[in-house]
């Protein structure tokens, strides 16, 4: 058996040495790519948890669509009080990672959230008597609070009026089931109700997923816009810049924001209530 000599066995390690080095080096020049995170802050609990559900499905559903692989949605519990959404909005804030929030309900779509999370571009799904700022978008024609009679966020005061035009309170499911008299009730929203199509694909999107209500539609919107708003962008002043400059086709018509951060040349539908049911009465404006 031959036996390397001392200065040949030397060599060989500072090859292997070497190698490792390389490979080390190599490693750290090519870091795994960057997370980039959305934030969807919602009533998740109590008396409004239907609206988170009814936007968490559609817009795991449209980054699903967009092969969005490198954006992370986390949904935020808005909790009972705009104050205690605000503390979780002031947390988010500081987290580099999340550059958009979805926002809906009236515990997460006000300005102590807006104020909380700082320079995070934010969509708001609905009107929620939400207005844009410099850093808010409002997914939500500008005159559509304009033709409410009502606007009552509390899922059980609103279920108290009748004969009222309102906005996504009234047309939530917990308001149907609570209300006395709904067939006297007109509900106003610019998001298209679901078709069977959309429901179909919606159930088959993942396990208990609920059927899709008004805000379903829109939020699948948004996370279109979401997809194509990140997949440009690093910072969160580039996402705002995709946002403002948004102009492309969705479920619900053209997507796009005027010179305010309202949903310019939005649908407007009108529906009522029909034996307890919400449906659709005159179309669409």
């Amino acid at each position: 058996m031959a036996v390397k000599a001392p200065g040949a066995r030397a060599r060989q390690a500072g090859v292997v040495l070497a190698a490792l080095l390389i490979g080390a080096l190599a490693g750290c020049a090519s870091p795994a790519p960057t997370v980039k995170r959305v934030v969807l802050i919602a009533p998740f609990e109590g008396n409004s948890r239907e609206i988170g559900y009814d936007m968490l499905y559609p817009v795991r559903l449209a980054l699903a669509d967009a092969a969005a692989q490198d954006i992370v949605l986390v949904a935020v519990d808005a909790g009972e009080s705009a104050e205690a959404a605000a503390q979780k909005a002031a947390a988010l804030a500081d987290d580099p990672s999340v550059l958009m929030a979805l926002t809906a309900g009236a515990t997460a779509a006000n300005e102590q959230v807006f104020d909380a999370l700082g320079d995070i571009p934010t969509v708001v799904i609905g009107q929620w008597n939400a207005r844009p700022s410099a850093h808010v978008l409002v997914m939500a024609s500008a005159d559509l609070a304009d033709q409410l009679t009502s606007n009552e966020m509390d899922v059980f005061a609103a279920a108290l009026e009748t004969g009222v035009t309102g906005g996504e309170t009234f047309g939530l499911k917990a308001f149907a089931l609570l209300a006395s008299e709904p067939a006297g009730i007109t509900v106003l929203t610019n998001a298209a109700p679901a078709d069977a199509a959309f429901a179909q694909r919606l159930a088959a999107s993942g396990l208990f997923v609920p059927e899709p209500g008004l805000l379903a539609t829109a939020a699948y919107d948004s996370g279109t816009l979401a997809a194509e708003a990140l997949a440009g962008a690093d910072t969160r002043a580039e996402v705002l810049a995709a946002l403002r400059e948004t102009d492309r086709r969705g479920i619900n018509g053209q997507l796009r924001f005027d010179s305010e951060g309202y949903w310019l040349d939005a649908p407007v539908y009108t529906l009522r209530y029909v034996d307890g049911v919400l449906r659709l009465a005159d179309g669409v404006d």
